[in-house]
């Protein structure tokens, strides 16, 4: 069964007098274990599309799946809780909580959906030295990002790192039967 399924998918804004079309009939299926790239160049409706997928918008028309849920008929706290405890967002600016570490901000999604983060020690340490924060995990996201910058560009360092961590936290390392589905 797909992890993450598009059929048909559109998406039209209204500019002005003018209808945009942001997606167009978008099909894919993702499959449990791949590795999917979504590429293009500005303006395609790479954003768009994974805002659809990842149920933070509705589309103007076709389906989502997602974990074996059609989105468009469920609640939106039922999707809530299904985005939380399958996907993992990691958003342009990373939105990272700079009062929390390094370590705080991987386990804040296990927090918010009532896990205790010591039952994920194992899942922490190996996400942690998979991206070389592992001694940095109690510094503060500024922290890292200064102690990075003199090395590579900000968007290239380990501040980046701790943002695709802290994405793929939440579901990394759960059951099906923990994720919900």
């Amino acid at each position: 069964m797909p992890v993450m399924q598009a059929n048909d998918l559109r998406k039209q804004y209204q500019l002005g007098n003018n209808q945009v079309d942001a997606l167009a009939g978008v099909d894919f299926l993702v499959e449990k274990g791949e590795f999917v790239a979504i590429m293009g160049p500005s303006g395609s409706g790479k954003s768009t599309l994974l805002h659809m997928i990842g149920g933070l918008d509705q589309p103007s028309g076709g389906e989502v799946f997602l974990a074996g849920s059609r989105l468009s008929q469920l609640k939106d706290k039922k999707v809530t809780l299904l985005r939380r405890r399958n996907i993992g967002f990691v958003f342009q600016f990373f939105n990272l909580l700079p009062t929390l570490s390094a370590e705080e901000n991987i386990t804040l999604p296990l927090l918010i959906d009532g896990q205790n983060p010591k039952d994920y020690q194992q899942r922490l340490e190996s996400l942690l030295k998979l991206t070389g924060l592992s001694d940095r995990r109690r510094h503060k996201p500024d922290d890292i990002r200064s102690v990075c910058v003199d090395l590579v560009p900000p968007r290239d360092s380990q501040h980046q790192q701790l943002g695709v961590v802290a994405g793929v936290s939440a579901s990394a390392g759960r059951s099906p039967e923990q994720r919900g589905n």
